[in-house]
Protein backbone atom coordinates (compact mmCIF):
# COMPACT_ATOMS: atom_id res chain seq x y z
CA UNK A 1 0.00 0.00 0.00
CA UNK A 2 2.76 2.18 1.21
CA UNK A 3 4.36 1.49 -2.96
CA UNK A 4 1.32 2.61 -4.40
CA UNK A 5 0.55 5.56 -2.37
CA UNK A 6 4.01 6.92 -3.16
CA UNK A 7 3.66 5.86 -7.08
CA UNK A 8 0.41 7.88 -6.95
CA UNK A 9 1.70 10.77 -5.29
CA UNK A 10 4.91 10.98 -7.59
CA UNK A 11 2.30 10.75 -10.90
CA UNK A 12 0.61 13.54 -8.81
CA UNK A 13 3.61 16.07 -8.60
CA UNK A 14 4.56 15.30 -12.40
CA UNK A 15 1.32 16.26 -13.21
CA UNK A 16 0.79 19.27 -10.73
CA UNK A 17 -2.11 18.80 -8.08
CA UNK A 18 -4.04 21.69 -9.31
CA UNK A 19 -4.50 20.08 -12.70
CA UNK A 20 -4.59 16.52 -11.36
CA UNK A 21 -7.43 18.13 -9.47
CA UNK A 22 -9.07 19.54 -12.97
CA UNK A 23 -8.65 17.13 -14.94
CA UNK A 24 -10.51 15.05 -12.48
CA UNK A 25 -13.61 17.33 -12.41
CA UNK A 26 -13.40 17.63 -16.30
CA UNK A 27 -13.00 13.58 -16.54
CA UNK A 28 -16.51 13.56 -13.60
CA UNK A 29 -17.95 15.94 -15.81
CA UNK A 30 -17.57 14.07 -19.20
CA UNK A 31 -18.92 10.81 -17.65
CA UNK A 32 -22.17 12.65 -16.19
CA UNK A 33 -23.06 14.06 -19.46
CA UNK A 34 -22.77 10.96 -21.66
CA UNK A 35 -24.06 8.89 -18.99
CA UNK A 36 -27.26 11.16 -18.37
CA UNK A 37 -27.75 11.07 -22.30
CA UNK A 38 -27.69 7.55 -21.91
CA UNK A 39 -30.64 7.51 -19.43
CA UNK A 40 -28.70 7.25 -15.81
CA UNK A 41 -29.48 9.72 -13.39
CA UNK A 42 -26.62 11.19 -10.97
CA UNK A 43 -26.07 10.53 -6.87
CA UNK A 44 -26.63 12.72 -5.29
CA UNK A 45 -27.89 15.74 -7.56
CA UNK A 46 -26.41 18.19 -5.24
CA UNK A 47 -23.16 17.65 -5.17
CA UNK A 48 -21.73 15.65 -7.27
CA UNK A 49 -17.87 13.58 -6.47
CA UNK A 50 -15.16 14.92 -8.78
CA UNK A 51 -13.51 11.50 -8.60
CA UNK A 52 -16.69 8.68 -8.32
CA UNK A 53 -19.57 9.07 -10.70
CA UNK A 54 -22.37 7.25 -9.05
CA UNK A 55 -25.60 6.54 -11.45
CA UNK A 56 -28.80 5.44 -11.15
CA UNK A 57 -29.98 2.75 -13.49
CA UNK A 58 -32.49 3.32 -15.83
CA UNK A 59 -35.86 2.15 -15.74
CA UNK A 60 -35.27 -1.73 -16.57
CA UNK A 61 -31.83 -2.46 -16.39
CA UNK A 62 -30.48 -4.02 -13.04
CA UNK A 63 -27.14 -2.55 -11.49
CA UNK A 64 -25.90 -6.22 -10.50
CA UNK A 65 -26.70 -7.44 -13.93
CA UNK A 66 -25.26 -4.08 -15.61
CA UNK A 67 -21.45 -4.84 -13.20
CA UNK A 68 -21.72 -8.37 -14.35
CA UNK A 69 -22.17 -7.65 -18.37
CA UNK A 70 -19.91 -4.93 -18.22
CA UNK A 71 -17.25 -7.04 -15.98
CA UNK A 72 -17.87 -10.45 -17.89
CA UNK A 73 -18.59 -9.03 -21.85
CA UNK A 74 -16.46 -5.31 -21.81
CA UNK A 75 -13.90 -6.22 -19.67
CA UNK A 76 -14.85 -2.73 -17.90
CA UNK A 77 -15.06 -2.90 -13.93
CA UNK A 78 -17.08 -1.09 -12.38
CA UNK A 79 -18.73 -1.06 -8.69
CA UNK A 80 -21.96 -1.25 -6.99
CA UNK A 81 -23.49 -0.60 -3.55
CA UNK A 82 -23.59 -3.15 -0.34
CA UNK A 83 -26.62 -0.55 0.48
CA UNK A 84 -29.40 -3.18 0.16
CA UNK A 85 -32.49 -0.54 -0.52
CA UNK A 86 -30.07 0.50 -3.64
CA UNK A 87 -28.13 -2.13 -4.63
CA UNK A 88 -30.11 -2.66 -7.67
CA UNK A 89 -30.20 0.83 -9.05
CA UNK A 90 -26.36 2.32 -8.16
CA UNK A 91 -23.15 2.14 -10.37
CA UNK A 92 -20.04 4.06 -9.31
CA UNK A 93 -17.23 4.48 -11.41
CA UNK A 94 -13.90 6.11 -10.70
CA UNK A 95 -12.59 9.14 -12.74
CA UNK A 96 -9.21 9.58 -11.14
CA UNK A 97 -6.08 8.31 -11.24
CA UNK A 98 -4.89 6.89 -14.47
CA UNK A 99 -7.62 8.01 -16.49
CA UNK A 100 -7.75 9.93 -19.53
CA UNK A 101 -10.40 11.38 -21.96
CA UNK A 102 -9.98 7.58 -23.94
CA UNK A 103 -11.23 6.00 -20.81
CA UNK A 104 -14.47 7.70 -20.13
CA UNK A 105 -15.44 7.52 -24.07
CA UNK A 106 -14.33 3.88 -23.62
CA UNK A 107 -16.45 3.58 -20.56
CA UNK A 108 -19.66 5.38 -22.01
CA UNK A 109 -19.38 2.96 -25.34
CA UNK A 110 -19.30 -0.65 -22.98
CA UNK A 111 -21.99 0.72 -20.81
CA UNK A 112 -24.23 1.41 -23.90
CA UNK A 113 -23.41 -2.25 -25.20
CA UNK A 114 -24.09 -3.83 -21.82
CA UNK A 115 -27.36 -1.61 -21.53
CA UNK A 116 -28.37 -3.22 -25.18
CA UNK A 117 -27.39 -6.74 -23.83
CA UNK A 118 -29.62 -6.46 -21.01
CA UNK A 119 -32.46 -5.33 -23.14
CA UNK A 120 -32.13 -1.08 -23.10
CA UNK A 121 -32.38 1.38 -26.09
CA UNK A 122 -29.36 3.70 -25.28
CA UNK A 123 -28.74 6.53 -27.54
CA UNK A 124 -25.05 6.09 -27.97
CA UNK A 125 -24.49 8.67 -29.91
CA UNK A 126 -25.87 11.32 -27.99
CA UNK A 127 -24.16 9.98 -24.76
CA UNK A 128 -20.60 10.02 -26.83
CA UNK A 129 -21.17 13.46 -28.09
CA UNK A 130 -22.49 15.06 -24.72
CA UNK A 131 -19.08 13.66 -23.29
CA UNK A 132 -16.85 15.36 -26.10
CA UNK A 133 -18.05 18.24 -25.87
CA UNK A 134 -17.18 18.11 -22.13
CA UNK A 135 -14.13 16.95 -23.34
CA UNK A 136 -13.19 19.58 -25.46
CA UNK A 137 -14.48 22.38 -23.17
Amino acid sequence: MLTGLHEALMMIGEEGLEVTLARHRRLSAALSAGAVALGFSIFPKATPSPTLVVLTTPDGIDAPALIDRLANGYNTIVAGTHFEDLKHRMVRIGTMGAVGDGDILTDLHHLACAMRDLGGRPDEASALAAAAEVLSA
